[in-house]
């Protein structure tokens, strides 16, 4: 068994991938503005991304979701604003 101590968490590499990150800079366009983009991601993330998220919880681990259409009924930006916050509050 190894022990890894590391000295830089986000320079140290311990395994043989060689990864070249992009750099982003001030102008990269985070923005869903178009239609076309707010489709796409409304398409890959309601129509196919939870469906078989939900299909595999319950396949694999027998997950059963009580009371999801309160869940629901809540707008997405909401959701995403309350979870940011529970994981800043968890992390401190």
């Amino acid at each position: 068994m190894r022990v890894y101590y590391y000295e830089n968490e986000l320079e140290d590499e311990f395994s043989s991938a060689s990864i070249k990150a992009k750099k982003i800079d001030a102008d990269y366009d985070y923005s869903m503005d178009s239609a076309g983009r707010r489709f796409l991601h409304f398409f890959w993330y309601k129509i196919i991304a939870k469906p078989i998220a939900r299909l595999f919880l319950q396949l694999k681990f027998r997950h059963r979701i009580v009371g999801l259409e309160k869940m629901e009924a809540v707008p997405s930006h909401l959701l995403q604003g309350i979870i940011s916050r529970c994981f800043r509050c968890l992390s401190l």
